[in-house]
């Protein structure tokens, strides 16, 4: 999540918070479970890669790929 991810003006935080969380349901399970490891919760990447079962490179490559979705997916949301 950056910050261009952030409520646009007019949309109240409660807003965003309810469109945000229907966007991360909405993406693939793993890009969604990489990206809510990672950026939500905060754990190191190898700490993801342990409880996730996956390289480094495949954490690296869902996160890229989770952060590209949920900001095309946000983005039609103004």
């Amino acid at each position: 999540i950056e910050p261009d991810d952030l409520p646009a003006r007019g949309e109240s935080a409660h807003d965003f918070a309810e469109t945000l969380d229907r966007e991360l349901a909405a993406l693939p399970d793993d890009y969604r479970a990489a990206l809510l490891l990672c950026a939500v919760q905060g754990h190191s990447p190898p700490e993801a890669c342990r409880a996730l079962g996956w390289s480094l490179g495949q954490l690296r490559g869902r996160l890229h790929r989770a952060r590209t979705l949920l900001r095309q997916r946000l983005a039609r949301h103004g």
